[in-house]
């Protein structure tokens, strides 16, 4: 299988200062999902985001016709996970929660409430493969299992112990089985 893969602005080797939680983002995956479909010898196109990549990458399954999504560790709407790490500090989740999502917005000169894969996952009629780890402290394993249930196309696998950015490392057999088999039906 050939491979594109991109560095957000503001993250990797790309420049930047803002990151948008998937606002700015979607951007940069737009300019590399044109280019690979104005190839000529390319006739499948499955999208794959870790985290923020696949919050991004939801948004972009919704607006184009790729032919799959292979999703690990993302979140269902950014006001989920700070809210579960406002909890885990041991403060109230309101008012401070909409605070500190108000406040992301305005420093980063967008609305973050509106970076919602839930939503942009409920209505995508393609296979979709999504990896979490049931220890995820990041983005808990409660946001794959809310995506899970809005779209029955949606494969859920946890990976036992699996942290945030960890999952191939804990199992990497399992990872590359989920993930080649999944590619082989929709390449078959």
């Amino acid at each position: 299988y050939g491979i594109l893969s991109i560095d957000f602005r503001n993250h990797g080797d790309s420049d930047g200062d803002i990151t948008s939680m998937g606002v700015y983002e979607i951007r940069d995956a737009r300019a590399a999902y044109e280019f690979l479909h104005e190839q000529d010898d390319i006739q499948q196109i499955v999208l794959m985001g870790h985290s923020l990549g696949g919050a991004v990458a939801s948004q972009l399954m919704q607006e184009v016709d790729a032919d799959g999504l292979i999703i690990d560790s993302t979140f269902a709407d950014f006001a989920s996970i700070v809210r579960a790490g406002v909890i885990a500090r041991g403060f109230p989740p309101t008012p401070i929660t909409e605070i500190l999502v108000s406040m992301a917005g305005i420093m980063s000169q967008a609305d973050w409430n509106s970076v919602r894969p839930i939503d942009f996952l409920a209505s995508v009629d393609k296979p979709i493969l999504w990896l979490h780890g049931s220890h995820d402290l990041t983005i808990p394993i409660e946001n794959a299992y809310r995506l899970a249930e809005v779209n029955p196309q949606i494969k859920l696998v946890e990976f036992e112990d699996g942290a945030h950015s960890n999952l191939f490392e804990v199992d990497s057999e399992l990872y590359q089985t989920e993930v080649l088999a999944y590619l082989g039906n929709m390449f078959d």
